[in-house]
C-alpha cells in the first residue's frame, strides 16, 4: 500500500514539525499497512530560483529524516521524493520545473488554486503536458465545487487525479467518491497527512471502506496505479458503474 501524498518531511512546510513527529507518522502508517510514502512538500515557485531553494531545503529535511529512519528499530515505510507544486500562470515556462517531478519520473504533482478557477489555470496545466510532463492533480476531491465548465476543461486533458483518503472515510463524501470513480477521475490515493491530530495517517481506514463498498478490484487498482506511477509507467483508469436502484455497490470495468 502506497501513500501518494504526504507532508512527512519535518520543518519544511505546514506538515510535520519535527523528526520525532515524522517517525511517529511513519510508524502509524506502517500499522495501517503502508509500505511506501511519497513526500510531497508544498512548493510555491513564483520565480525559477525558488525551485532550487525548495529542493535544497527538501534535501536537508529528507537527509535528517532518512538518517532517523535508518537508526530506528522499527520497520518503517520507504520514502520517495516529490513536491506539491502550486499553480502559477507561467509555471510551464520555468527551465527547472522538471526538478519538481516525482523522483525518476515525468510525473509532477500540481495543486490547483482554491479560488474560482480561470481559463489560464487550465492552459497552464496543458502547457506542462506539452513540455512532456505528466501532471498529477492533487486531491481533486477538494475541487468538485468549482465551475463545471472549468472542471470539464481540466477533465479533457490527459492528466492523473490523486484523491485523499477522506473521500472514502467521511460519509458525507460518499456521493463524490461514486462520482469520481464513475467518471474515471480517481487514479491514486494519498492521506495528505500533516500531523498526528486532525490530519493524521488514515490510509488503512480508507482501504477498509473501499474494500467493503467497491471490492477488491478497486483496492488493487489504487495499489497498482501508485506502483506504476513511481516506476514512470502509464496508469490505468477505473470506471464504476452504479447499478440501477441500489445503494453503493456496483460493477467495475477497467480501461487500460
Amino acid at each position: 500500500m502506497i501513500d501518494f501524498h504526504s507532508h512527512i518531511i519535518p520543518g519544511i512546510d505546514d506538515g510535520s514539525e519535527s523528526v520525532e513527529m515524522s517517525l511517529e507518522m511513519l510508524r502509524l502508517s506502517a500499522q495501517h499497512g503502508v509500505t511506501d510514502v511519497l513526500a510531497t512538500p508544498h512548493c510555491y515557485p513564483r520565480y525559477p530560483e525558488s525551485i532550487d531553494h525548495l529542493i535544497e531545503r527538501r534535501a536537508r529535511g529528507m537527509d535528517k529524516l532518512s538518517q532517523a529512519v535508518a537508526e530506528s528499530d522499527m520497520s518503517l515505510p520507504k520514502l520517495h521524493l516529490g513536491c506539491e507544486v502550486n499553480m502559477y500562470t507561467d509555471i510551464a515556462e520555468f527551465d527547472n520545473i522538471s526538478k519538481l517531478c516525482i523522483e525518476n519520473t515525468d510525473y509532477i504533482m500540481i495543486e490547483m488554486p482554491y479560488d474560482p478557477w480561470k481559463e489560464w489555470m487550465i492552459d497552464a496545466v496543458y502547457k506542462l503536458t506539452v513540455r512532456g510532463l505528466k501532471p498529477v492533480m492533487a486531491h481533486i476531491d477538494r475541487f468538485l465545487m468549482q465551475d463545471k465548465a472549468m472542471l470539464s476543461s481540466l477533465y479533457e486533458l490527459d492528466v492523473i487525479y490523486q484523491v485523499n483518503a477522506e473521500l472514502f472515510t467521511e460519509r458525507r463524501m460518499a456521493k463524490f467518491a461514486d462520482k469520481l470513480l464513475s467518471e474515471g477521475h480517481a487514479h491514486v490515493l494519498g492521506t495528505d497527512m500533516h500531523n498526528l491530530s486532525a490530519r493524521r495517517p488514515n490510509m488503512g481506514d480508507a482501504y477498509e471502506i473501499i474494500l467493503k463498498r467497491y471490492g477488491e478490484e478497486c483496492v488493487e487498482f489504487f495499489t497498482k496505479n501508485a506502483s506504476r506511477l513511481l516506476n514512470n509507467e502509464p496508469v490505468a483508469s477505473l470506471y464504476f458503474e452504479l447499478p440501477e436502484k441500489t445503494s453503493f455497490f456496483g460493477r467495475f470495468r477497467k480501461n487500460k
